[in-house]
């Protein structure tokens, strides 16, 4: 292990790692031995500060093609840095690339944007696959995730965030944090976020906010006894996803917000989705429920305010608040407009 070691210290603190085809990423030898990849904060002075663009537990950057990175583990490490792109793994990746297996437990954090528990932000074709993200202090100006942000044919499945803090230092509607992606445009999958608090001054349990022509699909996630909030005005908080107001698809199937979760804001707040009010925006909601409890100036069960098209369908929350309008829907109801409705309240 002491190759490993050397390897490892080289590596920590910002650095970039472009890789050739086919590459995999392993702490062993030449002969590519699969071990595990451990950083220990006591044993490898993993307290690290840090100037540079990107910043990381291990790697600043990865670009490359076929690039695989298993078993990584980051344990007790610190990173204090005013520069954005910053995770445990690596600050940036922007590759066709297959992250799984990643474990990472006492992370703190403080930073600019694009900083979270696993990779700053992932672009390309990336597959994050059981990452597990427990006792985690993320902090920095927007762009805040518990595992990573995504734009690209980008996917995280099978992974958690628990017992941990992600927020950003301002709270105006330019400040977004997600539980697990403060922006989003792929999948997200069979994903947990618990007794975990995201403050924002958009901000998701699961996903903060989408981006431009995103296909973006929530499915099979849980939010468990956490807090999601946002304190000044023109500001969102929503359980599964605070804001879809850009031309794309968001699809939210089987999600669940426990009644221990606590959401709140002083504008827009909801125990779903916050703000799907784009005009090219298409929201679809199946088999999800919400038990949260909900605070803010505008509240909603599920969606607090729905835009050009709105796809509900049962079985999950039915009847909704949007902008002073009630909704009784049937199995499948399809809303056209921007917040009207027969039923005036």
């Amino acid at each position: 292990m002491a190759g490993c070691a050397t390897f490892i210290k080289e590596l920590a603190g910002g650095k970039s790692l472009k890789l050739a085809s086919m590459v995999d990423i392993y702490p062993g030898n030449a002969t590519n031995k699969k071990l595990t990849w451990t950083i220990v904060g006591d044993t490898f002075g993993a307290k690290l500060s840090s100037a540079d663009l990107y910043a990381a537990g291990l790697v600043g950057s990865i670009d490359g093609e076929d690039v695989r990175v298993s078993d990584v583990k980051v344990t007790n490490t610190q990173i204090t840095s005013e520069s954005s792109y910053i995770g445990a793994l690596a600050g940036k990746v922007n590759a066709k690339a297959t992250l799984k297996n990643i474990t990472v437990d006492g992370f703190t954090v403080s930073g600019a944007n694009y900083i979270s528990g696993v990779a700053g932000l992932v672009q390309g074709e990336v597959n994050i696959t059981n990452a597990n993200v427990n006792n985690a202090q993320l902090s920095g100006v927007s762009e805040i995730s518990g595992i990573a942000s995504g734009n690209g044919t980008v996917s995280i499945k099978d992974s958690s965030v628990k017992n941990s803090s992600v927020s950003t230092l301002a709270y105006s509607s330019a400040n977004t944090a997600g539980g697990v992606a403060a922006v989003f445009t792929g999948a997200v999958e069979n994903v947990t976020v618990e007794n975990t608090k995201i403050s924002a001054g958009v901000a998701g349990g699961i996903v903060g906010k989408t981006l431009a022509d995103c296909e973006l699909v929530i499915r099979n996630v849980n939010v468990l006894a956490s807090q999601v909030s946002s304190s000044d005005a023109n500001t969102v908080a929503a359980g599964i996803l605070g804001v879809h107001n850009v031309k794309g698809t968001a699809t939210v199937e089987s999600a669940y917000v426990d009644s221990k979760t606590v959401i709140s804001s002083a504008a827009v707040t909801a125990g779903l989705v916050g703000d799907c009010s784009g005009a090219q925006s298409v929201l679809t909601i199946t088999s999800s429920k919400t038990l949260a409890t909900v605070n803010g100036a505008e509240t909603a069960n599920a969606v607090a305010s729905a835009g050009v098209k709105f796809i509900f369908q049962l079985p999950a929350i039915t009847v909704l608040l949007f902008k002073g309008f009630i909704f009784f829907y049937l199995p499948l109801c399809i809303m056209m407009g921007n917040g009207g409705s027969p039923f005036p309240v």
